[in-house]
């Protein structure tokens, strides 16, 4: 069983039709080119005594990269994807190829696909902790089959259509409980289309707020604290962001620009205590909540406001002033546990400044699977 705004989905374990049209929601968009892992824990220990399963981690790695013979490359990848399945609790494992590759011989039955997805597939039925044939499918194209089938014919030639999964019962659960899916990784990411004039506007304006850093002198907290609570009033607003006015938006690009604000804007999200109340007490206790075991999620509404927020940013800021914005939305993405949002989002402000510290930290959080606090406690992961 797993939660969709607070609205219980029963998944069945035996049926390949649900459980690949729950996977997209899960990820946040539909895979191309990957191997996706899904891990199915013993419900032995929860509150409701009739649920027997519970989904556990869902995670995705390119193909190509798991395929990989290098020692530092694939080969580490392949050991730390096992790694985080037994960390996980992981009981049961279900992988599923999303590959472009048809089998070698399909017009003789044969169902294993060539290239990366063929080396990924027989790794996984060598080395995979319970790895089970039964419990391995691959989607290509328009369609998706079993990678072997213990009571042939189970999939017709060429497999079942997709639009069985289209179409199937807990796609429309996820729906109706308020989840989405984007077509593809590279649609994870927002493009904000605004006039040239506002652009201009919040250039201007970012300009005279960083003149006025100048002009405070000694009053440099009171100039941050101004930012910090634009970045307050922009956070509780439920209005629109296409009505932000030029210099609502400098405010807060310059906010950002400022470590102090910046890092209260990110515990801010984590936390839901206000900016302006981060940025004058002390962090450490909410530093420890982001990165310690424990502790709720994010909340949604706080976090996909900030998001949305950020990406209005990017569209209005001068050109090549948006690494910053884009390390915050990196950290947002993987604090919610969108970790191909944030690899997105991270490409998007390495390739800006190379060496950008908050950036660099989060880089190295993603590649070696580092999760938030919240997600080290599985009752909420």
């Amino acid at each position: 069983m797993d939660t969709a705004n607070n609205t219980p989905v029963v998944l069945r374990l035996d049926d390949p039709v649900e459980l690949l049209a729950y996977l997209p929601y899960r990820l946040g968009f539909w895979p191309e080119e990957s191997a996706v892992f899904f891990a199915v824990r013993s419900g032995a220990h929860e509150p409701e005594p009739e649920v027997r399963w519970r989904p556990g981690l869902v995670a995705r790695v390119d193909l190509v990269d798991l395929a990989d013979p290098a020692p530092d490359g694939g080969v580490r990848l392949r050991r730390d994807m096992l790694g985080h399945l037994r960390a996980d609790g992981a009981e049961i494992v279900f992988m599923v190829l999303y590959t472009g590759a048809a089998p070698a011989h399909a017009e003789a039955g044969d169902r294993w696909p060539t290239g990366p997805a063929g080396t990924v597939a027989r790794w996984w039925l060598r080395e995979g902790s319970g790895a089970d044939p039964s419990r391995v499918w691959v989607v290509s194209g328009e369609r998706y089959r079993c990678l072997e089938c213990d009571a042939q014919p189970c999939c017709p030639p060429g497999g079942h259509p997709l639009a069985r999964i289209r179409q199937s019962r807990i796609g429309a659960e996820m729906v109706f409980g308020g989840m989405t899916y984007a077509p593809s990784r590279a649609d994870l990411l927002r493009h904000v289309e605004v006039g040239a004039a506002l652009r201009t506007s919040a250039v201007r304006a970012a300009a005279r707020w960083r003149r006025k850093q100048v002009r405070a002198g000694g009053s440099r907290m009171a100039w941050l604290s101004t930012l910090a609570a634009r970045w307050d009033q922009a956070l509780v607003s439920t209005g629109p962001l296409d009505r932000a006015t030029g210099a609502d938006l400098g405010a807060l690009l310059v906010g950002l620009e400022e470590p102090l604000v910046r890092d209260a804007v990110l515990l801010s999200v984590a936390s839901g205590a206000p900016v302006l109340q981060v940025l004058h007490d002390d962090g450490e206790a909410l530093l420890a909540q982001v990165f310690s075991p424990g502790g709720e999620p994010p909340e949604r509404d706080l976090a996909a406001r900030a998001t949305d927020v950020l990406h209005h940013l990017v569209a209005v800021a001068a050109r090549g002033r948006t690494a910053q914005v884009w390390a915050v939305l990196a950290w947002l993405a993987w604090y919610e546990g969108n970790g191909a949002r944030a690899d997105l989002c991270l490409h998007q402000c390495l390739e800006q400044d190379p060496q950008h510290r908050l950036a660099s930290l989060i880089r190295r959080a993603v590649d070696h699977g580092i999760p938030p606090g919240w997600a080290r406690a599985r009752s909420v992961a």
